[in-house]
């Protein structure tokens, strides 16, 4: 797997270019995702990360990482945040192509653990699920 250099960027960048990005993207869900729905639209192309959204509408959204350590420390994150519905629910992961697949819909509300914070509930018209991803 490509390292960083020592400056930071990725030893292998991604493609910039979003049609150049989407084209990639068909290649590595037929590779490592079988099964997503589709059609691939980009949504960012950047030289560490690319965000796709899959299906009209959109069901799911894939983030791959040209960096690994990148890619290890956000399967992480979604790993020790699980219940915690902080992120959206993880569908698929896969290492060889450093790529995450998560769900686009809202999950449930769910309860929350007694705290002793006086900000929770949150305000009306916010619940579980309803933020943006970060991917």
């Amino acid at each position: 797997m490509p390292r960083s250099g020592s400056d930071g960027w990725p030893a292998t960048p991604l493609t910039t270019d979003r049609a150049a990005a989407e084209h990639e993207a068909y290649a590595v869900l037929d590779g490592h995702h079988a099964g997503e729905p589709g059609p691939v639209y980009c949504l960012t192309a950047r030289y560490r990360t690319a965000v796709f959204a899959l299906g009209t509408p959109p069901r799911r959204i894939v983030k791959r990482h040209a960096d690994e350590a990148a890619y290890q420390g956000e399967v992480l994150a979604y790993e020790l945040l699980v219940g915690e519905c902080a992120l959206p629910d993880l569908h698929r992961v896969c290492d060889a192509s450093r790529t995450l697949s998560s769900t686009t819909s809202a999950r449930p509300s769910r309860s929350p653990a007694p705290m002793r914070s006086t900000s929770w509930p949150p305000p009306a018209g916010i619940r579980c699920g309803s933020l943006p991803s970060l991917l």
